[in-house]
């Protein structure tokens, strides 16, 4: 399936296209492991410890008082991102004092409004452009360069050269 329609577009991928268009790759892709997979995902099996970690802790969503009212719909929004950030700070001090594989883990709350991911400091694009540089599915996201030259800079890989099609080909079923 191909993105298509600027609504269709989520907010992770707009984050995909803010790092393709910052750092100026030729490719990037994403791979998503089909359900019942992750225990072969090495990332997942890297983070297990970090999840490990937090078994019996209780992170009260109300530490500094309910921002909630009875029917559980937010009524304090300043409350509750100071309730959340104690959850962050937690989580971060947890975390940072663990070691995985030898290395340090180092963890830190980062309040949204210092986040580098801002909305409004997003590189974005245009649907006419995902639509030529853009293509998902549901477990693969692939952003390639055109050969453009007003469009995309001058490829740096070999990658182009290698698969012309410029996106990998969907996985053929063999029987």
């Amino acid at each position: 399936m191909v993105v298509r329609t600027k609504s269709e577009i989520p907010k992770v991928i707009k984050v995909v296209i803010h790092h393709f268009l910052w750092y100026d790759f030729d490719a990037l892709f994403i791979v998503t492991n089909a359900p019942g997979r992750s225990a072969f995902n090495k990332v997942e099996r890297k983070m297990a410890p970090l999840s490990k970690e937090l078994t019996g802790l209780i992170l009260l969503h109300d530490h500094y008082g309910s921002h909630l009212n009875e029917r559980s719909i937010t009524i304090d929004a300043d409350l509750e991102k100071k309730n959340f950030k104690f959850a962050g700070v937690t989580l971060a001090e947890i975390w940072s004092k663990m070691i995985v594989d030898k290395f340090l883990t180092i963890a830190e709350y980062i309040e949204p409004t210092k986040s580098e991911l801002l909305k409004e400091n997003l590189l974005s694009m245009d649907q006419k452009w995902c639509d030529v540089h853009l293509q998902t599915s549901q477990y693969l996201t692939q952003i390639v360069k055109c050969m453009d030259n007003m469009c995309c800079l001058k490829p740096r890989n070999s990658y182009l050269s290698v698969l012309t099609g410029r996106f990998l080909p969907p996985p053929l079923p063999i029987t």
